[in-house]
Protein backbone atom coordinates (compact mmCIF):
# COMPACT_ATOMS: atom_id res chain seq x y z
CA UNK A 1 0.00 0.00 0.00
CA UNK A 2 1.18 3.47 -0.74
CA UNK A 3 3.07 5.31 2.45
CA UNK A 4 3.14 8.84 3.74
CA UNK A 5 4.55 11.39 5.55
CA UNK A 6 3.55 14.44 7.13
CA UNK A 7 5.86 17.80 8.33
CA UNK A 8 4.36 17.15 11.92
CA UNK A 9 5.56 13.41 12.10
CA UNK A 10 8.71 14.70 10.87
CA UNK A 11 9.00 17.66 13.65
CA UNK A 12 8.15 15.01 16.05
CA UNK A 13 11.38 12.65 15.60
CA UNK A 14 13.48 15.81 14.75
CA UNK A 15 17.26 14.51 16.25
CA UNK A 16 20.55 15.30 15.52
CA UNK A 17 23.32 12.86 14.06
CA UNK A 18 26.78 13.31 13.31
CA UNK A 19 28.82 13.74 10.20
CA UNK A 20 32.87 13.55 9.15
CA UNK A 21 34.18 16.75 7.76
CA UNK A 22 37.49 15.47 6.97
CA UNK A 23 39.47 11.94 7.51
CA UNK A 24 40.21 11.30 11.43
CA UNK A 25 37.76 13.22 12.68
CA UNK A 26 34.42 10.92 12.20
CA UNK A 27 32.30 13.32 14.55
CA UNK A 28 33.03 16.59 13.35
CA UNK A 29 29.74 18.10 14.06
CA UNK A 30 26.12 17.27 14.45
CA UNK A 31 22.94 17.86 11.44
CA UNK A 32 19.57 17.85 12.28
CA UNK A 33 17.16 14.53 10.60
CA UNK A 34 13.69 14.52 10.38
CA UNK A 35 12.04 11.46 9.07
CA UNK A 36 8.95 11.42 7.20
CA UNK A 37 8.99 7.80 6.37
CA UNK A 38 10.22 6.17 9.41
CA UNK A 39 12.97 3.49 8.24
CA UNK A 40 12.61 -0.10 9.63
CA UNK A 41 14.90 -2.32 8.89
CA UNK A 42 18.99 -3.22 8.43
CA UNK A 43 21.03 -1.13 6.23
CA UNK A 44 19.85 -2.16 2.61
CA UNK A 45 16.89 -3.59 3.49
CA UNK A 46 14.46 -2.45 0.04
CA UNK A 47 11.59 -0.58 2.58
CA UNK A 48 12.09 3.36 1.28
CA UNK A 49 13.17 6.16 3.12
CA UNK A 50 12.55 9.57 3.10
CA UNK A 51 13.97 11.95 5.26
CA UNK A 52 14.51 16.30 6.03
CA UNK A 53 18.26 16.57 6.79
CA UNK A 54 19.41 20.62 8.04
CA UNK A 55 22.95 21.39 7.85
CA UNK A 56 24.50 24.24 9.50
CA UNK A 57 26.13 27.34 7.92
CA UNK A 58 29.27 26.56 6.72
CA UNK A 59 29.28 22.79 7.62
CA UNK A 60 30.81 20.36 5.66
CA UNK A 61 30.12 16.50 5.45
CA UNK A 62 32.90 15.34 2.57
CA UNK A 63 32.39 12.99 -0.11
CA UNK A 64 31.29 9.70 0.26
CA UNK A 65 28.72 7.19 -0.81
CA UNK A 66 25.54 4.69 -0.26
CA UNK A 67 24.45 1.37 -1.18
CA UNK A 68 21.27 2.36 -2.42
CA UNK A 69 19.67 5.03 -5.21
CA UNK A 70 18.88 8.05 -3.76
CA UNK A 71 17.26 11.63 -4.90
CA UNK A 72 18.12 14.60 -2.89
CA UNK A 73 16.34 17.72 -3.32
CA UNK A 74 17.15 21.17 -1.93
CA UNK A 75 14.18 22.87 -0.70
CA UNK A 76 15.82 26.14 1.92
CA UNK A 77 19.13 27.68 2.32
CA UNK A 78 21.93 27.09 -0.31
CA UNK A 79 24.79 25.07 -0.74
CA UNK A 80 27.28 22.92 -2.93
CA UNK A 81 27.07 19.34 -3.63
CA UNK A 82 30.96 18.90 -5.20
CA UNK A 83 31.48 21.45 -7.66
CA UNK A 84 27.60 21.73 -7.98
CA UNK A 85 25.54 24.47 -6.39
CA UNK A 86 22.36 23.64 -4.87
CA UNK A 87 19.10 26.10 -3.79
CA UNK A 88 15.53 25.42 -4.16
CA UNK A 89 14.27 23.55 -6.38
CA UNK A 90 17.81 21.44 -7.16
CA UNK A 91 17.46 17.76 -7.41
CA UNK A 92 20.32 15.47 -7.52
CA UNK A 93 20.10 11.39 -7.64
CA UNK A 94 23.14 9.20 -7.47
CA UNK A 95 22.81 5.72 -8.17
CA UNK A 96 24.19 3.25 -5.57
CA UNK A 97 27.78 3.50 -4.94
CA UNK A 98 28.10 6.03 -6.73
CA UNK A 99 30.43 8.89 -4.76
CA UNK A 100 29.12 12.57 -4.10
CA UNK A 101 29.68 15.66 -2.63
CA UNK A 102 31.69 16.94 -0.23
CA UNK A 103 28.23 18.66 0.62
CA UNK A 104 29.10 22.15 1.95
CA UNK A 105 26.57 24.71 3.80
CA UNK A 106 26.57 28.08 2.96
CA UNK A 107 25.89 31.17 5.50
CA UNK A 108 22.61 30.58 4.66
CA UNK A 109 22.74 26.87 6.02
CA UNK A 110 21.13 24.06 3.45
CA UNK A 111 18.00 22.01 4.08
CA UNK A 112 17.33 19.16 1.52
CA UNK A 113 15.09 16.00 1.35
CA UNK A 114 16.44 12.69 1.03
CA UNK A 115 14.67 10.35 -0.61
CA UNK A 116 15.88 6.68 -1.04
CA UNK A 117 14.93 3.42 -2.77
CA UNK A 118 16.00 1.23 0.47
CA UNK A 119 17.39 1.56 3.68
CA UNK A 120 20.78 2.56 4.14
CA UNK A 121 21.61 3.97 7.67
CA UNK A 122 25.79 4.84 6.75
CA UNK A 123 27.63 6.66 4.73
CA UNK A 124 30.39 5.40 3.47
CA UNK A 125 33.23 7.95 3.44
CA UNK A 126 35.99 8.65 0.46
CA UNK A 127 38.75 8.00 0.02
CA UNK A 128 38.76 5.04 2.44
CA UNK A 129 35.89 3.25 1.37
CA UNK A 130 37.12 3.71 -2.60
CA UNK A 131 37.83 -0.16 -2.39
CA UNK A 132 34.39 -1.06 -1.60
CA UNK A 133 32.94 1.01 -4.69
CA UNK A 134 31.29 -1.21 -8.15
CA UNK A 135 29.58 -1.05 -11.22
CA UNK A 136 29.76 1.91 -13.41
CA UNK A 137 28.76 5.66 -11.52
CA UNK A 138 25.61 7.53 -12.05
CA UNK A 139 25.25 10.68 -11.05
CA UNK A 140 23.10 13.78 -11.63
CA UNK A 141 22.22 17.08 -11.00
CA UNK A 142 19.46 19.52 -12.06
CA UNK A 143 17.43 22.87 -11.74
CA UNK A 144 17.07 25.01 -9.60
CA UNK A 145 14.05 24.92 -10.72
CA UNK A 146 11.48 27.84 -9.62
CA UNK A 147 8.23 26.48 -8.13
CA UNK A 148 5.58 27.88 -10.22
CA UNK A 149 4.29 30.18 -6.81
CA UNK A 150 7.40 31.81 -6.72
CA UNK A 151 6.36 34.14 -10.40
CA UNK A 152 5.01 37.64 -10.44
CA UNK A 153 2.81 36.92 -12.87
CA UNK A 154 0.12 34.17 -11.90
CA UNK A 155 -0.02 30.25 -12.15
CA UNK A 156 -0.45 28.65 -15.02
CA UNK A 157 -4.32 27.92 -15.55
CA UNK A 158 -3.76 24.91 -16.60
CA UNK A 159 -1.89 21.00 -15.48
CA UNK A 160 1.81 22.14 -16.27
CA UNK A 161 4.43 19.85 -15.72
CA UNK A 162 8.90 20.59 -16.05
CA UNK A 163 11.15 18.49 -16.36
CA UNK A 164 14.04 18.37 -13.90
CA UNK A 165 15.13 14.45 -15.69
CA UNK A 166 13.59 13.55 -18.64
CA UNK A 167 12.40 9.91 -18.31
CA UNK A 168 15.70 7.79 -19.07
CA UNK A 169 15.08 4.01 -20.54
CA UNK A 170 15.43 2.63 -17.28
CA UNK A 171 12.24 4.62 -15.98
CA UNK A 172 14.53 7.39 -13.98
CA UNK A 173 12.81 10.32 -13.92
CA UNK A 174 11.75 13.91 -12.18
CA UNK A 175 9.72 16.64 -12.71
CA UNK A 176 7.68 19.71 -11.02
CA UNK A 177 4.02 19.41 -11.73
CA UNK A 178 1.75 22.40 -11.30
CA UNK A 179 -2.58 21.43 -10.55
CA UNK A 180 -4.83 24.40 -10.70
CA UNK A 181 -7.58 24.86 -8.13
CA UNK A 182 -9.92 21.54 -7.40
CA UNK A 183 -8.19 19.82 -10.18
CA UNK A 184 -7.52 16.17 -10.38
CA UNK A 185 -4.49 14.63 -11.62
CA UNK A 186 -2.95 10.83 -12.24
CA UNK A 187 0.63 10.07 -12.40
CA UNK A 188 2.21 7.71 -14.86
CA UNK A 189 2.10 3.78 -13.27
CA UNK A 190 4.62 3.16 -10.91
CA UNK A 191 5.68 -0.15 -12.57
CA UNK A 192 7.27 2.05 -15.35
CA UNK A 193 10.02 2.22 -12.89
CA UNK A 194 11.30 1.14 -9.68
CA UNK A 195 8.82 3.03 -7.36
CA UNK A 196 8.19 6.80 -7.47
CA UNK A 197 8.16 9.48 -4.61
CA UNK A 198 5.76 12.91 -4.46
CA UNK A 199 6.39 15.52 -2.51
CA UNK A 200 4.63 18.29 -1.49
CA UNK A 201 5.69 21.63 -3.10
CA UNK A 202 3.17 23.81 -2.13
CA UNK A 203 -0.34 23.93 -0.92
CA UNK A 204 -2.80 21.19 -0.17
CA UNK A 205 -3.87 18.21 -1.76
CA UNK A 206 -6.19 15.33 -1.07
CA UNK A 207 -4.56 11.84 -1.51
CA UNK A 208 -6.63 8.53 -0.83
CA UNK A 209 -9.27 10.99 0.99
CA UNK A 210 -6.39 12.33 3.71
CA UNK A 211 -5.17 15.95 2.97
CA UNK A 212 -1.75 16.46 3.02
CA UNK A 213 -0.48 20.17 3.04
CA UNK A 214 3.26 21.29 1.78
CA UNK A 215 5.92 18.93 2.94
CA UNK A 216 4.21 16.15 2.39
CA UNK A 217 5.21 12.72 0.85
CA UNK A 218 3.53 9.60 -0.72
CA UNK A 219 5.25 6.63 -1.71
CA UNK A 220 4.18 4.39 -4.32
CA UNK A 221 5.56 1.17 -4.48
CA UNK A 222 5.94 -1.11 -7.97
CA UNK A 223 2.40 -2.92 -7.63
CA UNK A 224 0.42 0.09 -6.78
CA UNK A 225 -1.97 1.47 -9.18
CA UNK A 226 -1.12 5.21 -10.09
CA UNK A 227 -0.82 7.65 -7.61
CA UNK A 228 -4.38 9.83 -7.86
CA UNK A 229 -3.85 13.97 -6.50
CA UNK A 230 -6.88 16.27 -6.03
CA UNK A 231 -5.70 19.84 -6.08
CA UNK A 232 -6.89 22.35 -3.08
CA UNK A 233 -8.70 25.54 -3.51
CA UNK A 234 -5.42 27.56 -4.27
CA UNK A 235 -3.93 24.63 -6.46
CA UNK A 236 -0.93 22.26 -5.49
CA UNK A 237 2.51 21.66 -6.69
CA UNK A 238 3.92 18.33 -6.81
CA UNK A 239 7.93 16.98 -6.82
CA UNK A 240 8.00 13.67 -8.91
CA UNK A 241 10.32 11.46 -8.46
CA UNK A 242 11.01 8.16 -10.39
CA UNK A 243 13.41 5.45 -9.27
CA UNK A 244 15.29 3.10 -12.21
CA UNK A 245 13.94 -0.46 -12.32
Amino acid sequence: MPLVGTREVAQANRRGRQFSSKPGEPNSGTVMRSDLIPPVGESGDPLPNCKLIEQEPHSVIRAHFHIVNQFQVVVAGEGTFGRFVGRPITVQYSSAYTGYGPITASAKGLHYMVFRSGIDHEARYMPESRDQLRGAPRHKMGGPVAPFTSGGSGNPLMLTERDIFAREADGMAASLVWLPPDSDFTGSAPLDGGGQFYYIVSGTTCFNGQELKEGAVVHMGTDEDPANFIAGASGTELLYLQFPR
